[in-house]
């Protein structure tokens, strides 16, 4: 895993705990390129990552969107230092809640590595949980990419079908 990156020509430090699986994460998202991105047209101009982990997606989107307005969303709050970070040299918005078919609470089952902590809505949860149509509306009304990678709990976004309308690309 590299201390620093390319973002926008520039050089940054990246911040990234140093967990089982953080290497692999780097290699599938920035260098495989997994979601796509180079795939897409450069004209795209709104991008939501629902599962942002530690901000390594809006990073490879930013470098390939240099224009779009881009919001991660990420329930774990232990990641939140390493998500501020990246979101300062990439330029991206983060928000510390998931993302489901309604507003409401989730409970995450925390494991060793971060990228396979699991949520359960929960009205005893202590992390908020907007719905997707409120993360939509919250970037204009309409997405050109949603990026969606949150372990398990993308069954509750499909359950929306209506507001999937307003999204003209996806990635897995």
């Amino acid at each position: 895993m590299p201390e620093q990156l390319i973002v926008q020509g520039k050089l940054h430090q990246v911040n990234v705990p140093s967990e089982k699986g953080m290497d692999g994460e780097f290699i599938e998202v920035l260098l495989d390129d997994c979601y796509g991105v180079e795939q897409l047209s450069e004209s795209l101009m709104t991008i939501i990552d629902i599962g942002a982990n530690v901000g390594l997606f809006p990073i490879a989107a930013r470098n390939r969107f240099p224009q779009a307005v881009i919001h991660a969303y990420e329930a774990n709050p232990y990641l939140e230092n390493y998500l501020k970070h990246q979101s300062q040299i990439a330029n991206f918005t983060y928000f510390m809640e998931a993302v489901g078919d309604r507003d409401g609470k989730v409970v995450l089952d925390i494991r060793e590595v971060s990228g396979k902590t699991r949520s359960t809505v929960s009205e005893s949860g202590e992390i908020p949980m907007i719905s997707f149509r409120r993360a939509i509306e919250r970037i204009g009304g309409n997405v050109d990419l949603a990026k969606v990678d949150c372990e398990g709990a993308e069954g509750l976004l499909f359950e929306d079908r209506d507001t999937w309308q307003l999204v003209q690309n996806l990635s897995l």
